[in-house]
């Protein structure tokens, strides 16, 4: 053998090598190649997941949206209907409070036409009282001014 190569050694070793490249092939590559292969699944399945999450939230993004903007015109809605309600409501107290002065008014000078009317009755009855004691007086002889004087004084007391 020149140069100490032996061929049976190297068939040898390179029996060894395809054995052992089968083995590892059959032990370790297949395992590692589905095992990158389910990974490489189950993140492509997260993706797709993530996708249609996404597309979902925004559609719920653009119902709300919707649902904000509906809302926004139904609470003017409803704010112009409170505000003219309080109005009314104003308006109906002003004129109940009106009404109520109103009477108030009319009682007051109902009353106070009651006391100027007993007021000119009593002093026409005090009038005629003085006039008869004077017209008295005048017929008994006694002197009507002096005691028209003293009349006053003596109903004082």
């Amino acid at each position: 053998m020149p140069l100490n190569i032996d061929i049976q050694q190297i068939l040898l070793h390179m029996f060894n090598f395809v054995l052992l490249f089968g083995i590892s092939y059959f032990l370790l590559y297949n395992p590692v190649k589905k095992f990158m292969d389910d990974r490489k699944k189950y993140y492509e399945d997260m993706d797709a997941e993530a996708k249609e999450n996404l597309k979902q939230a925004e559609e719920l993004k653009a119902s709300y949206e919707a649902k904000i903007s509906g809302s926004d015109a139904e609470i003017e809605k409803r704010h112009d209907e409170i505000i003219s309600e309080a109005y009314k409501r104003r308006d109906a107290m002003l004129e109940h409070a009106h009404k109520e002065a109103d009477e108030i008014v009319d009682k007051a000078k109902k009353e106070g036409d009651y006391a100027r009317k007993k007021s000119v009755e009593n002093a026409k009855a005090e009038i005629e009282a003085y006039v008869t004691r004077a017209a008295e007086k005048i017929v008994s002889g006694e002197d009507p001014y002096e005691s028209f004087a003293e009349s006053p004084k003596s109903e004082e007391s």
